[in-house]
């Protein structure tokens, strides 16, 4: 019914996923335009690629089905970056204290104004401690994907835990549960950096616990990408801007709903951003 509604915004809506679709299929046009199948690229794409799009060669994926990786790849992380940008900053809202020392940290950053907007260079930030404590925090106290992966043992099963699982099986581990295991996090519900800082980047359980990009094979291959936004737009804002609640938000509406992406309750956060006072 509304895919005839004749109103131009719900029709742009509604045919969002066509776009994207489109625009990941131009974009790998676009590679093997410029790198061919046969290139020595070290990239996920020679390794999924069929050489001869006309074969069925073994674990070559068709060039349709490459299309589609790389469209969902592109829905992926738009909204597992979107969501973690807000619940960081609406946690620093929450805790004004750590806006404090994020700027403190990022006295000696200098920033890039030529054509972009304020940002600042990734290796400049990449290891600072208080912002890689307040970015891990708000990944594991508010896991973009909460939920579970379900997997299963290969042919013959596997001894998971010194318990044996055949195959066919279907387990899982949601990393909501993991990331608030009380006894290698305590307090898990609380927004405590402090204990990333601690710990000069978390103990090896918290590491081993620490799951927000899921864990071997299957991991997320965008997790690089994803933190390096996380970083620069941190801090690129922060070093401009003062954030606090909007008068109209309650502290439940931004309780956590699973949508298989995390969503908030009421499906939106309202924060004011004004600019930093220079002294």
């Amino acid at each position: 019914v509304l895919s005839r509604i004749p109103f131009r915004g719900l029709q742009k809506f509604l045919n969002a996923e066509n776009r994207i679709y489109e625009y990941g299929f131009k974009a790998y046009d676009a590679y093997l335009d410029r790198h061919g199948r046969q290139s020595q690229r070290k990239d996920l794409l020679t390794k999924i690629m069929r050489v001869n799009p006309d074969s069925k060669e073994a674990g070559g994926l068709s060039d349709y089905e490459v299309g589609v990786e790389v469209s969902n790849s592109i829905i992926a992380a738009t909204n597992a970056t979107g969501i973690t940008l807000t619940y960081i900053f609406w946690e620093l809202a929450c805790h004004p204290e750590w806006q404090d020392k994020l700027r403190e940290e990022f006295k000696g950053v200098e920033t890039d104004s030529v054509g972009r907007e304020g940002a600042v260079w990734y290796k400049d930030i990449a290891t600072l401690p208080v912002l890689n404590a307040v970015v891990n925090e708000v990944m594991r106290k508010i896991p973009a994907f909460p939920a579970s992966l379900p997997r299963m043992p290969s042919a013959g099963g596997a001894v998971i835990d010194g318990v044996f699982v055949p195959a066919n099986v279907i387990v899982s581990a949601q990393c909501y549960t993991l990331h608030r295991h009380s006894v290698t996090f305590p307090s898990p519900d609380s927004f405590s950096p402090d204990r990333w800082l601690d710990t000069h980047n978390g103990t090896d359980t918290m590491r081993d616990l620490f799951v927000p990009f899921s864990r071997g094979l299957r991991n997320c291959m965008g997790q690089n990408l994803a933190l390096m936004e996380l970083k620069i737009v941190t801090a690129a804002v922060l070093k401009r801007y003062t954030v606090s609640v909007g008068k109209a938000m309650r502290g439940d509406e931004m309780e956590m709903r699973d949508h298989f992406v995390l969503m908030p309750k009421a499906g939106r956060c309202e924060l004011v951003f004004e600019s930093v006072r220079k002294t």
